[in-house]
């Protein structure tokens, strides 16, 4: 064997784990490797295993549980070749390769080892005259001092002898008193400075500046000016009160609102949309409410089916968008409708949407999407790019309105011409809706939003409402999670443009259930 490489020592840092660190030196016996952490010498197969002894490229030094070096801390294996030789050649016996290499390359190693222990050793540079330079032993407050002969001698601070200063420097020091030091420093103080370096303690000086008297007692008091234009204390708040202004003075109050266009980083609350799908046989991409601010996506079926198997995929990005969005796509293989919701974080609700997705001919509703934020929240938030939460949905110019492309299992993709319906119930009618998803029954399920608005509502068509012109959240800032808790955040606000592709419609009661109580729900409909 040969011994290239000129490395006796390695150096890593611990992360908490069992490494393994790599040693990258050869050695021939396990013990020839000494491992430190922090400084402290460990212990083989205590502390720690070693492998690839023998090995030309080195090995590991992997350590053993309940003795992992603690994240951080200083890792070094370094060559441990004890100084000896113990190969033993006799006269005329045969001179095999592998122990003969062996002990060359021992030899090779410990003048590795002792290179290594001499770089980190003081010496003296290549061109110096001297050699031979004994250090003294250490002693207590002592220092080394170089004496005439060339030689170093441990010394006192007393031994070292005075400090030599200048004249000038020894009359500064002689001064009896300030007055005499600003004689010598050629300074001139007013009577009413004399006076103030010469006031023995804090309550004279005061006096002599004519300053108030401390006011602050307690951990969390502020100094405020008065109506008498003296310095006040004013007590530290309770819990949760903010510093108001009335334009002259300050005082606590209780929960001061937010300006315009901005919510309390601690008053962040949850809102939950919900999509769902009655197509069979295909999947349907539908972008989730809440985007990037979402929680994890719940699915179910229309209750009380057995026979129908319900599928989706995260992020199914089937008929693209530029924009980052949170996409989920549902399928179903037999009767029933299948719904998907998320929760996510939000500090909005100033319109609610809900977007409807139909056939153009036969007016069947094949989607549906509720939130009280547009698509775009937490989906790029930017309306232009994602108008609408229906995926693989897109205008086609020629035909003059919107195709939807679905792929079914087996990969076949199927083409329909749809329509993309609006509604923007007031946030009164959205209160009634809620409470009507909420089921008494402890053996069936709440109500999703989209059930009461398709058992108990319909679409206005003679109605042609405006387009929401107020501006609404569409994401939060960039740093909101790690704003301060309490602290205001201003949310990020645009106008949706109004779309001359998709239509306004009112949702109104169906009178079948005008006056009627809803089975099973807590919410008694007399409209």
């Amino acid at each position: 064997m040969t011994v290239s490489s000129t490395t006796a020592k390695d150096v890593y840092t611990g992360d908490g784990t069992e490494g393994p660190f790599p040693y990258t030196f050869r050695i021939l016996d396990s013990d020839h490797a000494a491992v430190y952490v922090d400084g402290d010498l460990k212990t083989k197969d205590t502390d720690y295993s070693v492998s690839g002894v023998g090995e030309d490229e080195g090995g590991n030094i992997t350590f053993l549980a309940g003795h992992y070096p603690v994240s951080g801390a200083q890792v070094v294996i370094i060559g441990n070749i004890p100084y000896s030789q113990t190969t033993d050649y006799t006269e005329n016996d045969a001179f095999p390769a592998t122990s003969h290499e062996d002990a060359l390359d021992k030899i090779v190693m410990q003048v590795k080892q002792l290179a290594e222990k001499l770089g980190r050793t003081l010496s003296l540079s290549v061109g110096s005259p001297y050699s031979s330079i004994i250090m003294p032993d250490p002693e207590t407050d002592k220092v080394m001092q170089w004496q005439s002969d060339d030689t170093l001698s441990n010394v006192s601070l007393a031994e070292i002898g005075a400090l030599t200063v200048s004249a000038f420097g020894e009359t500064l020091i002689d001064d009896a008193d300030a007055a005499a030091a600003l004689a010598t420093l050629e300074l001139t103080v007013s009577a009413f400075g004399k006076t103030l370096i010469d006031d023995a303690d804090a309550e004279t000086a005061r006096t002599t500046l004519d300053a108030q008297e401390a006011v602050m007692t307690t951990r969390g008091d502020i100094a405020i000016r008065d109506a008498l234009n003296d310095t006040a204390r004013l007590g530290a708040g309770t819990a949760g009160q903010v510093l108001t202004s009335d334009g002259t003075d300050v005082s606590w109050s209780d929960g001061a609102a937010p300006g315009d266009g901005t919510i309390s980083q601690a008053k962040l609350k949850t809102s939950t949309g919900s999509v769902n799908t009655s197509s069979n046989d295909l999947w349907t991409a539908l972008t989730l409410p809440g985007g990037e601010y979402g929680f994890y996506p719940q699915i179910k079926i229309t209750s009380g089916l057995t026979n129908t198997n319900i599928r989706s995929r995260i992020c199914y990005h089937h008929g693209g968008t530029t924009a980052y969005v949170t996409r989920i796509s549902l399928y179903k293989d037999a009767e029933g409708t299948a719904y998907a919701q998320q929760r996510y974080v939000t500090s909005s609700g100033e319109v609610f949407w809900i977007f409807i997705l139909r056939n153009k001919a036969t007016k069947e509703v094949m989607a549906t999407w509720q939130a009280p934020d547009h698509p775009c929240f937490g989906n790029g938030g930017k309306p232009v790019l994602v108008p609408h939460p229906f995926g693989g949905v897109e205008w086609n110019n020629a035909k003059g309105c919107y195709v939807q492309s679905s792929i079914s299992d087996s990969g076949i993709e199927t083409k329909t011409d749809v329509e993309i319906i609006v509604s923007n119930p007031s946030l009164k009618q959205v209160e009634i809706m809620r409470a009507m998803t909420k089921v008494s029954d402890e053996e069936k399920p709440d109500l999703d939003l989209i059930d009461v608005i398709k058992d108990f509502y319909v679409l206005d068509e003679d109605t042609s409402p405006a387009w929401p012109d107020k501006a609404v959240t569409v994401g939060l800032p960039e740093d909101y999670e790690a704003m301060p808790y309490g602290q205001n955040i201003q949310t990020v606000k645009k106008t949706i443009p109004a779309s001359t592709r998709m239509t306004t419609r009112n949702l109104v009661f169906k009178k079948s259930a005008r006056g009627q109580a809803i089975t099973g729900n807590t919410v008694a409909v007399a409209q």
